[in-house]
């Protein structure tokens, strides 16, 4: 009979089987950005040795920290991955330049295919917004662009939202966690109907 190996899945965080590196972590540059609580070691599969886990550094995210800190369930850690998935690269879209440079294809050929598949992103992402838009409205959808697309820190949506004020950066933070509590269970009822 066949031996059957039962792979255990370990999250990322898990680092109790991950032996520490012989030489230490790398030195990291000393910042505001590279404190422990935006930069924490991290178990990562050996690509050469699956069985293998290995210690590295990773710059922890916005959901990842409210995740983490309990601010926020995993649904709404999921469906804020799927917004930074489907609007990834959202304001760039490629040019035609060296695209295929060794095959025969002439360069206006070239910029006619980026430019067509630069369209089709753009439009899946319109939809999506608007699918964003019917569920959220305007103002939470802005809320979630400036945070998970732009990147900017709560904090600082909250400025740029006209609600600097402490009282008003709390209320953005239950804001933007409410926005991705509405849209898990958006993403939980469409699970349901396909």
């Amino acid at each position: 009979m066949p031996k059957v190996r039962i792979r255990s899945v370990l999250g990322r965080h898990d680092l109790t089987r991950v032996p520490e590196p012989a030489i230490g972590y790398a030195q990291l540059a000393s910042s505001v950005n590279n404190g422990p609580d935006a930069v924490t070691p991290v178990a990562v599969t050996d690509p050469y040795d699956p069985q293998r886990r290995l210690r590295a550094l990773a710059r922890i995210d916005l959901l990842d920290r409210e995740r983490r800190a309990g601010r926020i369930s995993e649904a709404q850690y999921l469906a804020g991955r799927d917004v930074e998935r489907a609007l990834d690269g959202l304001g760039h879209v490629p040019g035609g330049g060296q695209w295929l440079e060794g095959d025969r294809v002439d360069s206006a050929t070239a910029a006619q295919v980026a430019v067509v598949l630069g369209y089709e992103r753009a439009m899946r992402a319109n939809r999506f917004l608007e699918w964003l838009l019917r569920r959220l409205g305007i103002t939470d959808t802005r809320l979630l662009l400036l945070v998970l697309v732009e990147g900017n820190p709560l904090h600082v949506a909250a400025i740029r939202l006209g609600r600097g004020d402490a009282r008003g950066r709390h209320y953005i933070a239950d804001r933007f966690r409410d926005a991705l509590g509405v849209l898990a269970e958006a993403r939980a009822a469409r699970g349901r109907l396909a």
